[in-house]
């Protein structure tokens, strides 16, 4: 990366989907100079994934995060989504237990957000689809932090969990007003 711009990144991160994850794949992105991947999981169980729509199974995603601790990136994270209809503290746990059984050094959690205009969002407007009130996706949250703390993964930001050291660069960056250089579509 550095013949194309005269940079010294600490942290290049990109984005990746579990359904289009190869060692191959990710070998390239470390030889290009990214020396970290976040993934968005959401969720491990088959029923939520179709809920949300998600383009990946459970064992895409399983395959995904093995491929990235077989490759040996310096960091990884890897999503998860809590507070969605129909999602039990049990299935929640599970899909915690299920991610750090992989060891990561950092975990993004993000509660559901129902936009207007979206799938998601006109199936509530109909009444099809109840939201979670907020006692039930705070329960959530303390699962998430809970879990997380006793696995030695700390909330360093809102949304974002990490092993002492391996909190996110532009994560921080965003809340502390430093410099960052976002690309994408």
């Amino acid at each position: 990366m550095n013949d194309v711009f005269a940079t010294d990144f600490a942290e290049v991160t990109i984005e990746i989907n579990p359904d289009n994850v190869t060692t191959e794949y990710l070998h390239t992105l470390l030889n290009l100079g990214i020396n970290r991947v976040s993934m968005g999981v959401q969720s491990f169980n088959p029923q939520l994934l179709s809920f949300m729509h998600r383009a990946h199974s459970r064992e895409e995603a399983l395959n995904a995060l093995e491929a990235i601790g077989k490759t040996g990136f310096p960091s990884y994270t890897a999503d998860l989504i809590y507070g969605n209809p129909g999602q039990t503290v049990e299935i929640l746990k599970d899909d915690i237990q299920t991610l750090l059984s992989f060891h990561p050094p950092h975990i993004s959690a993000y509660s559901l957000t129902i936009e207007p205009n979206t799938r998601l969002g006109k199936q509530v407007d109909l009444g099809r689809i109840k939201p979670p009130d907020d006692e039930f996706v705070a329960e959530h949250f303390d699962v998430v932090f809970g879990e997380l703390q006793k696995a030695g993964i700390f909330q360093y930001e809102v949304s974002n969990f990490a092993k002492p050291g391996k909190e996110a660069l532009h994560n921080s960056h965003y809340w502390t007003h430093k410099n960052y250089l976002g690309l994408g579509p």
